[in-house]
């Protein structure tokens, strides 16, 4: 009895581990990249199998084993990993309906028994890629690249034969049938495969009959500029389609594949994972994606992004083939003679320029100085069909674009990889000095059967020794640390936007001549018709937040006004009169447990709750401040008011706070910045120069959108102004930045 007993405790904790896994709002994923190489015995001669036997047990489990650690519940590993280009040894793989468990059946080939017992050991989905031998029901045998799926019990959950083949020696399956399998933590899968993401099926299938927003792909990828590296069409792609990309990439760097990473659609520009550089070695990218989508936020267990490196080689960058088959348009920069050659120059560049039926416009700010116009950018137009020329392989696939190109001079032929010597840039590297502010391009793209999908690859930005500490040069692009506002077929979404400056420090007051700010612009949470639960939900992302900040070295973050309760005045909070007699409510004490827990200044802004002496209870709008040690050092409440439910402080005094890196800040909530006091005293009286700003503008024309007045305040005072604005498109209301007084451009 006791031994039942023991069996059946073992079960029930077994099983409310994968109902956590369902319920806590995401699921962890881990994405491998890594060269084909087996880490052989030079004493030992091996055969194919041998050498697959090696791999599995070497790299494989090492890399399994480091994503368990890390609790994740899938990992991902690349195309061709396993093999590489030698297609001699194929797998007979189980039909997924039969359910076996490859390690318990002898009847399996070695290499998947093998995977079948890591998945089961470490209990964790395993996705692998394998060359698979197939055996009909007439007798004839067939052969395919496919990936397979091992559930947490070591079972054969799933298998797709790749479609859209790039030339390998093995049979196109006459089946498309989408490849999908259902996770114990709630998700659906997709599988897909190399060029998968360039072609309408299997995925088109997927997303409209299966309702699956979340993929695997593995790949073997080959880099193309202008628009085709790896990492650039994984982001497209999982932006474009606003779904959750699992993209595992084969790690052959000196043959020019390299790329992988975990992407969350249009949450990408808050936290994309992704591996993309110029030195060999494996990689392992971990982090957390919603389980309800690619909208919701996500908590938990932190994000790595890990690489094993060795010895750095050539990357080398292809061009693609239709790119001088494009129209194309220099974009020229005016130059203001009244300026010197080395002064900043602004100027606005609208273009129309079509090919075919295709049509694009493009509206563009840029900064430039005429002594650094080394390169030349054009605008380009595509309208036609990309064919594939790999052996044994004719794919035809219609293709638009409207896009910027960098090109070393105006001809079309310097465009592309010429640009950058034909390597992956480093921080090293000479960089353009025309930066774009602005890039809005619109175009009359075909609607019908097709996809509409942003494109972004970035010159790597260069760390500042001060805050970045060893700065390494390995080559690698950047994807998206701007916002990406994309809009398709007529459909807009409000984004989060996350801003990260440098600020400069007036006066002497710290040894260092700057601090590091970052303001976040979010919409409100409005899913649940409990307010408890949505300001649940936005602290989380608050959270999620405040750890980037704190990744890349902020020292204070301002989150918007209304950003914790919208317009649903609910739910009030007791703020401390003196901090050894308070007791904070539950998410009081979680916002201080962020700012502690990181080390940060947190501006937030919340409905305050405050018996005064005479015992009337009065409510307030109040921006709150938490120092790096989670205490509440400063309060200011709302004397602007415009239409909210609540009352008006009699007190105006000037409300500022000192930090440990010798700034004084002064407090403003919205419409302050229009009216005299209080910030007119805290500049004169206070000396005060930085200001926080947490606002809900309503953007009005000529004279007061949101950015336009920020700006405007802040060069009108010569003060620095870190201002969060809330994202509502329903009010009109976005609009949020760093502004430095009359040093901003």
């Amino acid at each position: 009895m006791a031994v039942k007993l023991e069996k059946f405790v073992v079960a029930l904790l077994a099983t409310i581990t994968c109902i956590e896994a369902a319920t806590k709002g995401y699921y962890r994923a881990a994405v491998v990249e890594h060269s084909a190489e087996v880490p052989t015995n030079p004493i030992k001669r091996m055969n194919a199998e041998e050498k697959l036997l090696e791999k599995i047990n070497y790299t494989y489990e090492h890399f399994i084993s480091r994503a368990h650690d890390e609790e994740a519940d899938i990992v991902v590993f690349p195309e061709a990993g396993l093999y590489g280009s030698d297609y001699t040894l194929f797998n007979f793989i189980p039909h997924p309906s039969l359910k076996i468990v490859p390690a318990d059946s002898t009847e399996c080939d070695k290499p998947v028994r093998l995977l079948s017992a890591l998945a089961r050991k470490y209990s964790i989905y395993v996705v692998v890629n394998l060359l698979e031998q197939y055996k009909h029901s007439d007798g004839r045998i067939t052969k395919y690249v496919t990936n397979v799926v091992f559930d947490r019990k070591g079972r054969v959950v799933a298998r797709y034969k790749k479609f859209n083949l790039f030339g390998e020696p093995v049979n196109r399956t006459a089946n498309i049938g989408p490849s999908y399998f259902d996770a114990d933590f709630g998700v659906r899968f997709g599988q897909l495969l190399g060029l998968d993401i360039l072609y309408k099926e299997p995925a088109f299938t997927l997303m409209k009959e299966y309702n699956v927003t979340n993929f695997i792909h593995s790949s073997q990828w080959f880099s193309e500029l202008p628009f085709l590296a790896s990492v650039q069409a994984q982001w497209m792609w999982s932006v474009g389609n606003e779904v959750n990309l699992l993209a595992s990439g084969l790690g052959h760097i000196e043959h020019g594949t390299s790329g992988s990473g975990i992407y969350r659609g249009k949450n990408t520009p808050l936290g994309s994972l992704y591996v993309f550089c110029d030195v060999l070695g494996g990689s392992i990218v971990i982090g957390n994606v919603s389980t309800g989508g690619t909208r919701l936020d996500y908590s938990g267990k932190g994000e790595l992004s890990s690489k094993y490196r060795r010895d750095r080689v050539k990357f080398p960058l292809f061009k693609q083939e239709e790119l001088e088959l494009m129209a194309n348009a220099d974009i020229d920069l005016p130059a203001d003679k009244s300026k010197a050659p080395n002064d900043l120059q602004i100027a606005n560049i609208q273009k129309h320029l079509c090919h075919e039926l295709l049509c694009c416009n493009f509206n563009l700010d840029v900064f430039y100085r005429m002594n650094g116009l080394k390169v030349q950018y054009k605008v380009v137009v595509f309208d036609g069909t990309r064919i594939s020329k790999a052996p044994y392989t004719k794919l035809v696939q219609g293709v638009q674009i409207c896009g910027i190109v960098l090109c070393k001079d105006k001809s079309m032929g310097s465009c592309g990889p010429p640009a950058v010597d034909g390597r992956l840039p480093n921080i090293g590297s000479p960089k353009p000095s025309i930066n774009f502010t602005l890039i809005e391009i619109s175009g009359n793209f075909t609607k019908d059967d097709s996809s509409i999908m942003p494109n972004l690859l970035l010159w790597p930005n260069i760390p500042d020794p001060l805050t970045d500490g060893i700065v390494d040069d390995f080559g690698e692009f950047l994807l998206n640390p701007k916002v990406v506002n994309f809009t398709a077929n007529y459909e807009s979404d409000a984004l989060s936007r996350f801003l990260f400056e440098v600020i400069s420090i007036k006066g002497e007051a710290t040894t260092s001549s700057y601090y590091r700010a970052a303001v976040v612009e979010h919409p409100p949470t409005i899913k649940h018709s409990n307010a408890v639960q949505n300001l649940r939900e936005t602290i989380d992302q608050y959270g999620f937040f405040i750890e980037k900040a704190h990744s890349q070295k902020a020292d204070i973050i301002v989150f918007p006004e209304a950003g914790l309760f919208g317009k649903n005045f609910l739910i009030f909070h007791v703020l401390p009169k003196k901090q050894e007699d308070y007791t904070p409510d539950e998410h009081i004490g979680r916002l201080s447990t962020f700012a502690r827990n990181f080390s940060m200044y947190v501006a937030v802004t919340v409905l305050e709750r405050y018996t005064h002496s005479n015992n009337k209870t009065r409510m307030y709008i109040t921006a709150v401040i938490f120092n790096r040690r989670g205490v509440i050092v400063c309060c200011y409440r709302k004397f602007h008011l415009f239409g909210e439910r609540v009352d008006v402080t009699n007190d105006v005094s000037p409300t500022y706070f000192d930090t440990d890196f010798g700034v004084r800040f002064g407090l403003l909530i919205g419409l302050d910045i229009l009216f005299k006091h209080p910030a007119s005293a805290l500049m004169k009286e206070k000396n005060v120069t930085d200001f926080i700003y947490t606002t809900k503008w309503s953007s009005e024309l000529p004279f007061s959108t949101a950015v336009q007045a920020q700006w405007m305040w802040s060069v009108g005072n010569e003060v620095n102004l870190i201002a969060a604005g809330l994202n509502c498109m329903e009010l009109g209301s976005s609009g949020s930045g760093i502004y430095r007084g009359k040093s901003f451009p």
